[in-house]
Parts: structure tokens; C-alpha cells; sequence
């Protein structure tokens, strides 16, 4: 468990996260909880970063930001979203530009925020945060790969990309595709 106390001052995870692009977390706290993704390891350059705001403005909004207390790039109604009662379980994602944000354990399922980011900043880093009024604890329940969450990127070349595993027992399949025109299936 990781207790964060009501300053709004970061704890930085004590490891990197470079090979990830997704978390799964689980927080208890009244409202305004806080994640920070870095590129640095330190508090020290908070401008290029991103900060997600889970339930401020006294538990009733969530908001993305690329500054501490920056510009809300994504803002949306999230009301009773935390509790301080028990905990509240989210994925974060930082995938090919763009950040987002969902209830739940599944990666890519009840997206509730998200911001796609023209001049991304890398994510090497995890801090979190609570404030305003709140105390947090927060368990972290694991982090994500790409290839765990099949995110595919494919060139603009015709060229078809393979999944790893067979589908030999499954009649049906969902997918979502992100672009411009022309995707195919084979």
C-alpha cells in the first residue's frame, strides 16, 4: 500500500516504467487524487509531463493535463468517482500518443477520459498524489505491455501484421482501429 498525504506532493514509484504503456490501480481517498506521468524521475521538471486529475473539484470532475496545475486538455463529469471508504479501482494508458483513462481492471474498457497528444511526451515514470482536503492509499494492481494489451501499430505500407496467438477457438472478434482510411483485416 502507498499512502499519500493531503500536500499535493508527489511519490514517485521507485521504479521506471519503460517497457509499459498501461497501469492498473486501485485508490482510497474522499477526492482529488493524482497520477503523474513523467519522463523525469523527480519533481523537479513538472512541465513536461502529464497529470491526471481523478476526482476534483470536491469529487465531481476528472481532468488531463500536461503541467502540474497546467491547462485541462480533457475535463469531464466524474461525479462520486472516489470514495474514502473503499477503494476505487482504474486503468491508466499512455499508448502511441495518447493518454486515457477507465474504471476497472481492463485496459481499453469503460474509457471514461482521453487525450490524444500531437507532441507527446515519453512516460518513464509514475507518481502519485492527493490533496486538497484528502488522503489517499493506493495499491498497484500491475502494469501493462503493449503486446498484453494487443495494441498493434501497422505502417502505411499494405503490409498485414499477425496476432501472436491463434484463434482457433474463438468464432468472433472485437476490434477497434484508429485511422485515417483504409484498414484491413485478413
Amino acid at each position: 500500500l502507498i499512502p499519500t498525504a493531503n500536500d499535493y506532493s508527489y511519490r514517485f514509484l521507485p521504479d521506471s516504467v519503460d517497457n509499459f504503456v498501461a497501469m492498473v490501480i486501485q485508490v482510497k481517498a474522499a477526492s482529488d487524487a493524482y497520477v503523474l506521468l513523467s519522463s523525469k524521475p523527480a519533481e523537479e521538471r513538472l512541465s513536461k509531463v502529464y497529470e491526471i486529475v481523478l476526482g476534483g473539484w470536491r469529487n465531481s470532475k476528472s481532468a488531463i493535463r500536461k503541467a502540474k496545475q497546467g491547462s485541462n486538455l480533457a475535463y469531464v463529469d466524474s461525479v462520486g468517482v472516489l470514495s474514502k471508504d473503499e477503494f476505487r479501482l482504474f486503468w491508466v494508458c499512455w499508448a502511441h500518443g495518447r493518454i486515457s483513462v477507465g474504471k476497472g481492471d481492463a485496459v481499453g474498457q469503460q474509457e471514461f477520459m482521453g487525450y490524444e497528444d500531437p507532441t507527446a511526451t515519453s512516460v518513464r515514470h509514475v507518481a502519485l498524489s492527493t490533496g486538497r482536503g484528502s488522503n489517499g492509499l493506493w495499491q498497484m494492481r500491475g502494469f501493462k505491455t503493449l503486446e498484453a494489451l494487443a495494441l498493434i501499430p501497422t505502417a502505411n505500407d499494405y503490409s498485414y501484421r499477425f496476432l501472436p496467438d491463434s484463434v482457433d477457438n474463438f468464432v468472433a472478434m472485437v476490434i477497434q482501429v484508429k485511422a485515417a482510411s483504409d484498414a484491413y483485416v485478413l
